[in-house]
């Protein structure tokens, strides 16, 4: 039997964004998925672009939630999904096809619970400048042994990434602070191989509103968490 997928995707004002990354998901190759939209208390249009998202796909579910962050509407996606493999998508970036395919495959063959791939980035003012981002500093997919000690100097987990549901209980919910991702990612390398798919499965898009460009010093504390728990594995 096909796994199934869950997609938690948290939503605050993106509605300039929303049904864009939907369709995004909605077309991917791989067809077992579960799309879970988490309002986070959006002052916009954001929830009824959802509803109407929601009415068009049967795979699409809705909660609503007041404002409490990324890692509050990422926790509350999960305790409600239903998938055996787990990933979440800002609503800003972009995923391409085989985005979800990819993972699902090197998650199946290979003993890795958490896998990740190379991702692009670029500023939503000239997309044709486009960086590949390939954190991992790896040619060839596969087991990556040293996942913890690159982890220790880069954030590598990016924007495409995908875990077992077993992994993720075991890890517990999203730490409430910028970088969320990040220190999750280490958590999971911390208690299983990493699976490094060397292809680009999506893009990190560089806006005026996203945190990245806003507030490049967001994740330090995130930085800082990471290290004292990679000193303490150590």
């Amino acid at each position: 039997m096909e796994k199934k997928v869950s997609i938690v995707v948290p939503i605050y004002n993106g509605e300039k964004f929303l049904r864009p990354c939907v369709e995004q998901l909605i077309e991917q190759t791989y067809p077992h998925i579960e799309i879970i939209l988490v309002d986070d208390g959006s002052q916009d249009r954001s929830y009824a672009i959802m509803q109407e998202l929601g009415a068009e796909h049967k795979n699409i579910s809705l909660l609503k939630k007041e404002n409490g962050g990324t890692a509050s509407a990422l926790n509350m996606g999960f305790d409600k999904c239903s998938g055996d493999y787990l990933t979440w998508v800002a609503c800003d970036d972009l995923k391409y096809s085989q985005f979800v395919e990819k993972l699902v495959n090197a998650l199946n063959e290979s003993e890795c619970e958490f896998a990740f791939s190379m991702f692009e980035e670029f500023a939503d003012s000239n997309p044709s400048n486009r960086a590949i981002r390939n954190f991992a500093r790896m040619q060839q997919s596969g087991i990556m042994y040293n996942f913890l000690n690159i982890s220790y100097q880069y954030c590598i987990t990016g924007i495409c990434f995908m875990f077992t549901r077993r992994l993720k209980k075991i890890c517990g919910p999203f730490d409430s602070l910028p970088g969320e991702d990040y220190i999750m990612g280490v958590k999971m390398g911390l208690l299983t191989d990493v699976f490094f798919v060397a292809e680009v499965l999506g893009a990190h898009v560089l806006h005026p509103q996203s945190l990245t460009v806003a507030t490049p010093a967001c994740t330090q504390r995130a930085n800082a968490q990471v290290k004292e728990m990679l000193r303490v594995y150590g």
